[in-house]
């Protein structure tokens, strides 16, 4: 029944965070998207009364918003060394800290990071953020864009890090 499908979920997802590493910060990863999938299939019912409710776009940006913040949240249980490393990044990032924004946050990451929030959300019904219909975006445009993520890239690259599974 649906107890046994979430169970499934859950276990499954704890394993494929196990996959990932032999610590409990993949562990926890593994859960926190095991967790979202039985969230969603919990708020299914509410989430369509709310979505009769609010504007088309106000749901959708709503939603989006939530994912994307959740990936960043569970990511920092994948990149981190340990459990503890990522508790006491978590414990940072929620403290009087992050009320300083300008201290933290340059202006060129700034700039970077809204551009790839727009991108997401336009291009967020394609496989990938750079693919665009061909008909719709002429050949200079694209390749403009790609010159444009190009350059974006090496002028703000930052330091260089090792590919996350080379670790295992």
């Amino acid at each position: 029944g649906t107890a046994g499908i979430l169970w499934a979920l859950f276990i499954t997802f704890g394993i494929i965070g196990l996959w990932h590493g032999a610590d409990w910060n993949f562990i926890v990863y593994g859960l926190l998207h095991g967790l979202m999938l039985v969230i969603e299939l919990f708020s299914r019912k509410r989430r369509k009364k709310l979505r009769k409710k609010l504007p088309k776009k106000v749901f959708a940006i709503g939603g989006w918003l939530i994912t994307m913040l959740y990936w960043m949240f569970s990511l920092v249980f994948f990149r981190a060394k340990n459990i503890e490393h990522a508790l006491g990044y978590l414990g940072q990032l929620f403290s009087s800290w992050a009320i300083e924004p300008i201290a933290v946050l340059s202006i060129p990451l700034a700039f970077n990071l809204v551009l790839l929030f727009v991108v997401e959300w336009f291009q967020k019904n394609k496989q990938h953020g750079l693919e665009f219909d061909e008909a719709l975006v002429p050949k200079i445009y694209r390749w403009s864009i790609y010159c444009l993520v190009i350059f974006l890239i090496l002028a703000f690259e930052g330091k260089q890090q090792e590919f996350v599974y080379f670790q295992f």
